[in-house]
């Protein structure tokens, strides 16, 4: 290589070395500063203080069955939009009361249940469990 060559490759990396010096030490905030801007509190709208969590009673997380249905209870905010899907079936229900309950078919084998519950109309984002129940024959 070239002197003038050489001499360029280093003026760059030196360059390149100032650069990411000021970059990093002195227009990044210090640790403090960053600590004094999280300190905001995040405060739930009224609505959604009262929101009853999705709870699933029956049948437990792992459950094996002897029997190619399952019953699921569970309780979700009154008149909510239950959906119940697995990879062979897929049942929807409004609850009338806190409380519900439906028979699921079960495919042989492992079954992933999911659950999702709408509790209004403008609920973009549902409460979801998902569970897996083993269908078992004796």
């Amino acid at each position: 290589m070239k002197k003038e060559t050489t001499l360029a490759i280093v003026f760059g990396v030196l360059m390149g070395l100032i650069v990411a010096v000021i970059l990093i030490f002195i227009l990044r905030p210090s640790g403090e500063d960053r600590v004094a801007q999280s300190d905001s509190v995040l405060i739930p709208k009224s609505g959604e203080a009262n929101i009853m969590p999705l709870d699933i009673s029956e049948p437990s997380d792992r459950e094996i069955s002897l029997t190619d249905t399952i019953k699921i209870t569970g309780k979700a905010k009154k008149n909510s939009l239950i959906v119940i899907e697995s990879a062979i079936s897929e049942e929807v229900l409004s609850n009338k009361e806190e409380s519900f309950s439906i028979n699921f078919p079960l495919a042989f084998g492992e079954n992933l249940i999911t659950i999702r519950a709408y509790v209004d109309k403008t609920q973009t984002v549902p409460q979801i469990k998902t569970l897996r129940v083993y269908y078992l024959e004796e």
